[in-house]
């Protein structure tokens, strides 16, 4: 077989073990494999590889660098390794950048394979789970928590609608057999909703909410008006939706609480005292659960055990202290913008849109759970991200070479920075 080939079969198993829970032993194999075959190729056809967008590489450097700072502040060598391990969660990236930088189109078939097979076996799973368990339960799948399970699917659900908009993936198909394909998939995408719902993780379900109305919005003013439009008007539409949205999930905790639900408030509470004692660097990352069994825990709290704040934002901050809080934060709202920005400039690519729609769904999910702490969560992220930021490589290398004028390639190059 041709290094291509095999390339693009371990493409497609290690993204499907990167986007389930379902074996860690499989995920270590292929990602290992992967590597491997990725320099060989690199070496063998003697690619070129260049660094990722300059905007996406600062924040990324402002965020990791800002959570070693903090756990260097503080001087505890465990916090500091948790932050390696931490930082070991965002190799997805490197590694789907390097694969999708000179992207073929059997490459990215397999890739199409991979995210399907890895939304519908958990949500077969769930389906069957739903019909064994016993009435209301929420269901989990592979999963260890239902909020990972709801939060995955509802992650992989708007790549899944961009595949099935991916007019290149077809190419050569008779149009009625296009049509089958096409009708297969939405069966497939409205299977995969639905066993998303189980999971009941208010959490997931109002970020995918919120995140498909934000892409709706999007593409209704891509299409009211061709070029760029005004980021104050799109500002204000998101804003409305972040308030619907909001008095959404007020409606759901109100009329489908849960008891636990007075326990995010006390978390909030005790995360606030930690870093107030903490303020510059933190307790350190990891050490949180420790900080707060020990110290910080209210005494109206019934649930002693918890691991973790529920909120990324206070987690972060109360964890790392002002740096790698506002690091955190300065990296969350600048990927929403660039995303947001990448949209506009290339409004055709699907799969921008799509990345934009997940990335919400896991901040928002982090505002009442675990969101990037959790490390199904955090690969899944930054493996996504770096396919989406090969492919915005792609679009720039297109413009360049379909526009010979040097002012206006110029313009491009302005454009990615």
């Amino acid at each position: 077989m041709k290094t291509e080939k095999i390339l693009a079969i371990l493409c497609g198993i290690y993204l499907f073990f990167l986007s389930t829970t379902i074996s860690t032993a499989g995920y270590s194999i292929s990602c290992a494999l992967l590597i491997i075959c990725l320099l060989w190729s690199y070496f063998k056809y003697k690619r070129k590889w260049v660094l990722p967008n300059r905007t996406f590489c600062i924040l990324y450097t402002i965020f990791f660098l800002s959570l070693f700072i903090a756990a260097i502040g503080i001087g505890d060598k465990k916090a500091f390794f948790a932050t390696v391990r931490y930082f070991y969660l965002s190799l997805p990236f490197w590694i789907l950048y390097s694969v999708f930088l000179n992207i073929q189109v059997s490459i990215k078939r397999f890739w199409c394979v991979a995210v399907f097979l890895a939304a519908i076996i958990p949500a077969a799973y769930g389906f069957y789970q739903f019909f064994t368990f016993p009435a209301g339960a929420r269901i989990d799948s592979f999963t260890a928590h239902p909020n990972t399970f709801a939060t995955i699917l509802s992650f992989l659900i708007p790549f899944m609608l961009a595949i099935t908009s991916d007019k290149a993936l077809f190419e050569g198909a008779d149009k009625r057999l296009q049509t089958v394909y096409q009708g297969i998939l939405f069966f497939c995408i409205f299977f995969v909703t639905m066993v998303m719902l189980t999971g009941q993780s208010r959490g997931a379900i109002a970020g995918f909410i919120l995140g498909g109305s934000v892409i709706v919005l999007c593409r209704w003013r891509l299409r009211a008006k061709k070029n760029l439009v005004s980021f104050k008007i799109i500002g204000t539409g998101i804003a409305i939706i972040v308030l619907i949205s909001g008095a959404l999930f007020a409606f759901m905790t109100t009329f489908g609480g849960r008891s636990y639900d007075n326990e995010r408030i006390l978390l909030a509470k005790s995360s606030y005292h930690m870093w107030s004692d903490h303020k510059v660097f933190g307790v350190g990352f990891d050490n949180w659960k420790k900080e707060y069994q020990t110290k910080y825990i209210l005494p109206e709290a019934k649930e002693p055990n918890l691991a973790m704040s529920h909120n990324t934002i206070t987690g972060f901050y109360s964890m790392t202290g002002i740096v790698g809080g506002t690091g955190y934060m300065i990296f969350s709202i600048g990927i929403f913008i660039f995303l947001l920005k990448r949209i506009w400039q290339y409004p055709e690519n699907p799969y921008l849109q799509a990345m934009l729609w997940a990335y919400i769904v896991v901040f928002v999910e982090g505002m009442v759970n675990a969101g990037i702490k959790d490390k199904f969560v955090m690969r899944m992220l930054f493996g996504y991200l770096g396919f989406t930021l090969a492919l915005i490589h792609q679009e720039v290398m297109k413009r360049k070479g379909m526009i010979q004028n040097d002012e206006i390639v110029k313009l491009c190059e302005k454009q990615d920075m």
